[in-house]
């Protein structure tokens, strides 16, 4: 007797397939995961079994979101983007699956504030807690609540007085005609240290003003409203024209002057220093010089110079500045 043993044959397959796919085997679709036996009986009438074990990958859908600030970029669905928006990132998994990543793009503001001021001279300008005197460009930075830059800057710009020219006569005698004063730029407002001397267009009239020197000012506001004023004086009187010779005042200087001047007279002499109103500041008896000082604020300023044995006076104005 003759015995033939016959094989049973048995197959194991391993497959991964992703999610939404399927799979066909021994005819029969599969796209779930899990392990499934098919058998047959071979030509010899033994077994033949076949085994799958399958397993289904997912598909992954992620969404996220990003934020970046007004002026920088990011790289979503190839391409650097810089505008709000959503966008979709295909990726492919360690399986070989798709991978979507749907960003949802916040582009948070960016601030740049510029302020353009214009001031005038001698104003002081308080921006970001800090006070501006001069011509000034400054720059401040911050962060918003998003961690964004807020740039605020500044222009400053100072706007200096404006050149005003006085145009009319040192001295005038009381019987003078009235007489048109000019200066430019023109539209500004007169004022007199004798009111009803001077009329709100400029017009002075010698016999309404005071017999001695008569403060005139001068007030003018440009077209930024900044006051610029310039002060001069007319003498009303008889004037002496060789008065100073007699006394054989050598020389007062500096004038313009900060504070000090000098005078050099060739005899003592009682000296004042009157202000525009014409109230006596100082004054030194038996002087001779040289020096004198100038009290007070920047403006106009006469020296008062008396002869000791005659009384013959002298006047001399003096404009002090800063």
């Amino acid at each position: 007797m003759n015995l033939t043993v016959n094989p049973v044959y048995s197959f194991v397959e391993n497959h991964i397939i992703c999610e939404n796919d399927v799979y066909v085997w021994h005819g029969n679709p599969y796209f779930s995961t899990g392990t499934y036996i098919v058998s047959y009986t071979t030509a010899t009438g033994c077994d033949s079994m076949y085994t799958l074990n399958l397993t289904v990958s997912p598909n992954y859908y992620v969404i996220d979101s990003v934020k970046i600030c007004q002026g920088d970029s990011v790289w979503l669905n190839g391409a650097y983007q810089t505008m709000p928006g959503m966008f979709n990132d295909l990726f492919i998994s360690m399986n070989g699956c798709d991978s979507v990543v749907m960003t949802h793009l916040i582009v948070n503001e960016s601030y740049s504030i510029i302020t353009d001021t214009i001031i005038c001279s001698g104003s002081v300008f308080t921006w970001q807690g800090v006070d501006y005197t001069t011509n000034s460009q400054d720059t401040v930075l911050y962060q918003t609540m998003n961690g964004c830059d807020s740039i605020h800057i500044l222009n400053l710009l100072i706007h200096g007085e404006t050149l005003i020219t006085l145009i009319f006569p040192d001295s005038l005698e009381p019987t003078s005609d009235s007489l048109k004063l000019a200066a430019t730029p023109a539209g500004g407002i007169w004022w007199c240290s004798k009111p009803e001397a001077l009329t709100a267009n400029g017009i002075f009239i010698p016999c309404l003003a005071d017999t001695t020197w008569n403060i005139i000012r001068y007030s003018y506001l440009n077209s930024f409203q900044c006051l610029s004023e310039a002060m001069d004086s007319i003498y009303v009187g008889t004037i002496t024209s060789d008065f100073s010779s007699k006394l054989e005042i050598r020389k007062v200087y500096p004038n313009p002057t900060t504070g000090e001047v000098f005078l050099k007279l060739s005899e003592k002499c009682h000296v004042q220093v009157l202000n525009a109103h014409g109230q006596v500041l100082t004054e030194k008896r038996k002087f001779l010089g040289p020096r004198f000082e100038i009290p007070g604020a920047p403006g106009i300023y006469f020296l008062k110079i008396s002869k000791t044995a005659t009384g013959e006076t002298w006047m001399h104005k003096i404009i002090k500045t800063d």
